[in-house]
């Protein structure tokens, strides 16, 4: 585990509920339904939750499996997006627009600054290092990462 590297993780409550069931809508896994960017060696974490994007440590999401930066990104890019986000606002509108398009595929994605959930702040610090994504940061759930990157092992 290093930092630069994402964590998904399965987040119970409605939020998680929720996600999960878009996730199974688009014929995704449905069992990771939070991700954050891990930001520290010791486990500190950064990530966007109902109350904005704050930091925390990975040891608050028990079971949260970790994915390997990839090749070539530049973790260090990685990590400083996503610190600068702290404070910023959860991206609600976002979430809503992802549901319509489960629903009715539109293909439209919000692209607002500066407010995030949490795939889309994990997908966003990634492409801010370099990465190229099959998805735009604002159309990626926490499975969609997990397809994408390369777990570590445990």
């Amino acid at each position: 585990m290093t930092p630069g590297d994402i964590f998904v993780c399965h987040s119970p409550g409605w939020g998680g509920r929720l996600i999960g069931l878009g996730e199974r809508l688009r014929r995704l896994d449905g069992h990771f339904t939070h991700a954050g960017v891990l930001v520290g060696s010791d486990g500190s974490t950064v990530e966007a939750e109902a109350r904005g994007v704050v930091r925390s440590n990975l040891s608050a999401h028990p079971g949260a499996v970790v994915l390997k930066c990839p090749a070539g990104v530049d973790r260090d890019a990685v990590v400083s997006f996503a610190l600068a986000q702290v404070g910023d606002r959860y991206d609600f509108d976002a979430l809503i627009l992802l549901g319509i398009d489960c629903l009715l595929p539109t293909n439209f994605h919000d692209t607002d600054r500066g407010v995030f959930f949490c795939s889309e702040l994990a997908a966003t610090a990634l492409a801010a290092g370099g990465w190229k994504s099959l998805k735009p940061p604002s159309a990626t759930y926490p499975a969609d990462l997990y397809k994408e990157l390369q777990p570590l092992a445990t």
